[in-house]
Order: C-alpha cells, then sequence, then structure tokens
C-alpha cells in the first residue's frame, strides 16, 4: 500500500475534502524572496486540487489522515497505459517492414499501433479507475 499524508480541509455530509500538498521548509525561510529553490517551487509545480473522499474515519476538519492506494493495482495500471501501447507500436511497426512498407508506411503501421494499443489500455482501465482512488487508511496520530 502507497501511504500519503493529507489534511482535512472540510467535512461535508459523509464526505471529506482533503489536501495532500507536501509541506515546503519555504514558508519559514527568512530567504524566501531570494531563494532560486523557491522560484522553482513556485514556476513547476501546479497548485494541487483538494480530493472528495468519503468519511470512513470520522475524521474533523484538522484532522491529519493517512491516504492509501493499493500499489499492485497502481503499477499494473501504469504497465498498461504505457508499455501495452508502445509494444504494438513496435510490434506494428516490425509487421510494416516485414511486410515491404516503405518509411511511410512503417511510421503509419506504427502509429497505428500505437492508437491500438491506447483504446486497448482505455477499454481495460476504465473500469478499474475506482482501484485507483486513494482511500483513508487511518487518523495520522494513530500511526
Amino acid at each position: 500500500m502507497i501511504e500519503q499524508r493529507a489534511k482535512v480541509l472540510k467535512v461535508e455530509g459523509n464526505n471529506i475534502w482533503v489536501d495532500t500538498s507536501p509541506q515546503s521548509a519555504c514558508g519559514s525561510c527568512n530567504q524566501r524572496k531570494q531563494c532560486s529553490a523557491n522560484t522553482f517551487e513556485n514556476t513547476f509545480i501546479s497548485e494541487r486540487k483538494p480530493l472528495q473522499l468519503p468519511n470512513t474515519l470520522s475524521a474533523q476538519t484538522g484532522d491529519w489522515i493517512v491516504l492509501g492506494v493499493n500499489e499492485n493495482a497502481l503499477f499494473q495500471s501504469v504497465a498498461l497505459i504505457y508499455l501495452l501501447p508502445v509494444v504494438l507500436m513496435v510490434t506494428s511497426a516490425v509487421i510494416g517492414n516485414t511486410l515491404g512498407f516503405n518509411d511511410v508506411g512503417v511510421i503509419f503501421t506504427a502509429l497505428i499501433g500505437l492508437g491500438i494499443g491506447g483504446l486497448i489500455s482505455y477499454i481495460f482501465l476504465a473500469p478499474r479507475l475506482s482501484v485507483l482512488t486513494p482511500t483513508p487508511l487511518r487518523l495520522s496520530n494513530q500511526l
């Protein structure tokens, strides 16, 4: 299980809104305005949006909780999303080359293989997306 601490921003009925943004040390540093690390963080790291999750822990606003994602499901999904399209692209290119297509034909068959791989990934991954949603595991002080 991959775990991440999150702060409960608000409680809405049976749901909680949590923020998983990492806490930076820059907030307490006196050199914040001149620091290149702060400039890098503000330039390249986009602001995260709060997640809405079921409140299975009876958490209150301001509580810290631990969220978990099943690592096997995550790694299988990543393999499906990235590897399958690339494998089908290379296989299609090899088939196109074996059939005697010119370079443009091989590129075209490779792109068709990439598209088919992406479509197959989407079809098989769409029903599994709920497995990748973080689940509240415990209150953070219950480590």
